[in-house]
């Protein structure tokens, strides 16, 4: 075995401190400081999160003031009196303000490589809760609905929507929000890539990837789940590979040997499926 004895770099610094706080607070359930409640959607908390992640007579019977709601959920902490990352990522009227990176900048172009000409461009940010939503609803109608051809009533289409969902929504969870980079969305005329900063988290290594699952920010997981936007059981790429192969696409690339880094070619299918 060969040990390494040169100086780690910021970013490796940043893994390994990362690895040290597994057992500590995660960043997204770190106190957002300068942040106040008025700062989020209160009303986004209440009427939308809220039912989907508390059933009705537990609701009912809450009678916490707002902060310790929020708090109950990881959303707010009480003793630095403000607001958590979480909280700012799926509620807040500007995360950006206060998370740089948190934005998605989809971009399509119109050849195979970023040097060609682009058609449309878009950024998505605000409120996770929001914004989830608007991605799901861009997928079906700018991205999975390019029909090749109809076989009779059916049909065929470039990319499943199930696999382009949970793979965009996996880098939104997974990605670290200490990059000031955002998530690149990029449609290429034969391909789909995704990349965000931070690589592989806690116990997910290239060696078990991707059987293997960590959660970099598991309030964020957990939220994205309550508003059923992904699955619980740690299977979205596998179940996002299984629908590409079904749709009749190539299976997609994992990039994942940056430490800083993690990415997803998703193939576009083509005539002969």
């Amino acid at each position: 075995m060969i040990t390494r004895k040169d100086i780690a770099n910021i970013a490796e610094e940043r893994i390994l401190i990362e690895k040290r706080s597994s057992f500590a607070n995660t960043f997204d359930t770190m106190p957002c400081y300068g942040s106040t409640l008025e700062d989020i959607r209160i009303d986004i908390f209440k009427l939308t999160y809220l039912p989907a992640a508390i059933d009705e007579e537990t609701l009912l019977a809450n009678g916490r003031e707002i902060k310790e709601q929020l708090a109950s959920l990881k959303f707010y902490d009480l003793r630095a009196d403000c607001p958590t990352n979480a909280a700012i990522l799926m509620f807040g009227k500007n995360p950006r303000y206060f998370i740089p990176g948190a934005a998605v900048q989809y971009v399509r172009f119109m050849g195979e490589d970023v040097i060609s000409d682009f058609e449309y461009e878009h950024r998505f940010d605000g409120d996770l809760t929001t914004q989830m939503k608007i991605m799901e609803e861009f997928i079906k109608s700018q991205i999975i609905k390019k029909v090749l051809h109809n076989i009779g009533e059916a049909h065929q289409y470039v990319y499943p929507l199930s696999a382009i969902k949970e793979l965009l929504f996996n880098a939104i969870i997974h990605r670290d929000y200490q990059s000031n980079a955002a998530i690149k969305f990029y449609e290429f005329s034969d391909r789909i890539e995704i990349s965000n900063g931070g690589g592989l988290y806690g116990k997910a290594r290239p060696e078990n990837f991707p059987r293997e699952n960590d959660y970099r920010n598991p309030t964020l997981a957990e939220a994205a789940y309550n508003l059923g936007y992904v699955n619980r059981f740690n299977l979205g790429v596998q179940r996002a590979t299984a629908a590409l192969m079904k749709n009749g696409n190539p299976a997609p690339k994992f990039i994942y040997d940056d430490p800083n880094s993690f990415s997803v070619i998703i193939y576009k299918k083509t005539e002969r499926g």
